[in-house]
């Protein structure tokens, strides 16, 4: 008799006291890659994709929504997916790009590489940091909502004498991956999955079985993304097998294409050459531009004393201005070389005027013939008499892109 009384007192506080909570997590590439303090908006544009794609993998960083109503019961302030949890989900999502001919890389980007406020800016930054041609974001949106009450009588758990109410959790998923075009800010394609989790806990083990819950979630929402993103992935390669299409396509030297792309897309862009040659200095950057895009980027390195323009002969500096690559040569001490026209007019009487020689046989070439062992060297110093120098690799793209006559930028 007594245990009943207990039992239906505890029934009464239970139908009283009855709670529901509610937690979302979420990351929103939108919110991302259109921050409100620094957004860069682009003009619409054809992207020129340059294949075999190398592609990069991030996740976007989440916010936390909670939400109680009928009482005071909380969960973990974020998800339960953790840093080695995202590059598995990352590695899967991997796994499928691997299968596509056009892809050549794929990078996972480690969280702490993602700014919790983006811009498309902030995925330039990740583009050069990583070597990338286009970039997947993942996000996700995964919504809790944990009940308790006299209508969840039929999940009560009696310990010893004592009977306590059940909690009834509900985990629904969505995951979603959007590949980006960062040059044109154009999204290529997108794809998503999703699930649903249900389970039972006592109040004693909520916090627990919610983020065991939050995990299974991300796991078989992103099994679910699997087919779609495949689906997406053959679609876009229908779509660059078309010669006159939604992409303009360049295949590096020696890439023979994707199916019907090697028979008449590449056929038809065989002779694409840039149209100017930009480098920034500063950023140690160059970069091949077809119209007002950019559509290949380089890591440089410069002069051994690389600040400012080149006065004369001896000091070292790279040139800054406009200038043309007017002829190129196979046989010097370097892989490969494309001549810039320093010095013109204004360099040869400005040098005048301080009794200086100008200077000359400034190129863009590679590393020293013998040395492409050292090539680590070679890629993080600056070392050149006033060169532009990029690794071997670089050197034959842009050798195959630039033809004898295309103006070169040389910003600060």
């Amino acid at each position: 008799m007594r245990l009943w009384a207990r039992f239906l007192v505890l029934m009464t506080l239970t139908f009283i006291a009855g709670c529901s909570t509610s937690t979302n997590y979420r990351s929103s590439v939108v919110e991302f890659s259109h921050s409100v303090k620094k957004e860069t908006v682009k003009p619409p544009q054809v992207p020129i994709l340059s294949l075999p794609l190398r592609v990069g993998i991030a996740f976007v960083p989440e916010t936390i929504q909670h939400q109680n109503h009928g009482g005071s019961t909380s969960l973990s302030s974020s998800s339960g997916l953790s840093e080695k949890d995202k590059m598995s989900l990352m590695q899967d999502i991997g796994e499928h790009f691997k299968k596509q001919e056009f892809v050549k890389s794929i990078v996972r980007i480690p969280s702490s590489y993602v700014p919790t406020m983006g811009s498309f800016d902030s995925l330039d930054r990740l583009k050069r940091k990583f070597g990338v041609d286009v970039l997947v974001l993942i996000s996700f949106d995964q919504r809790q909502q944990v009940d308790s009450g006299f209508w969840a009588i039929s999940y009560l758990t009696v310990i010893g004498a004592f009977i306590v109410p059940g909690q009834k959790t509900d985990t629904h998923t969505i995951l979603n991956a959007i590949c980006y075009h960062i040059p044109s800010g154009k999204t290529i394609f997108s794809a998503s999955g999703s699930s649903d989790i249900r389970s039972r806990s006592t109040p004693f083990n909520m916090a627990a079985q919610a983020r065991e819950d939050s995990i299974k979630g991300f796991y078989e929402a992103n099994k679910n993304l699997a087919p779609s993103l495949d689906q997406q992935m053959d679609l876009f390669k229908s779509m660059i097998c078309q010669p006159e299409g939604d992409y303009q396509i360049v295949c590096e030297p020696g890439y023979k294409g994707v199916g019907s792309v090697s028979k008449e897309v590449v056929s038809s862009v065989e002779p694409f050459k840039a149209d100017s040659v930009l480098v920034k200095k500063a950023e140690r950057r160059l970069y091949l531009k077809k119209g007002d895009q950019i559509f290949k980027e380089y890591k440089i390195s410069l002069g051994a004393n690389p600040i400012g323009h080149k006065i004369g002969e001896g000091d070292k500096r790279t040139p800054e201005g406009t200038y043309i690559l007017d002829w190129r040569k196979t046989n010097s001490r370097f892989y490969k070389s494309i001549h810039i026209s320093y010095p013109n007019k204004d360099d040869i009487l400005s040098a005048k005027s301080k009794g200086l020689k100008p200077g000359g046989m400034i190129m863009i070439h590679g590393v020293p013939n013998g040395f492409s062992w050292t090539k680590s060297y070679f890629r993080n110093n600056d070392w050149t008499n006033g060169c532009i120098a990029v690794s071997n690799a670089d050197m034959d793209e842009i050798w195959a892109y630039v033809a004898d006559g295309t103006t070169i930028v040389i910003q600060p």
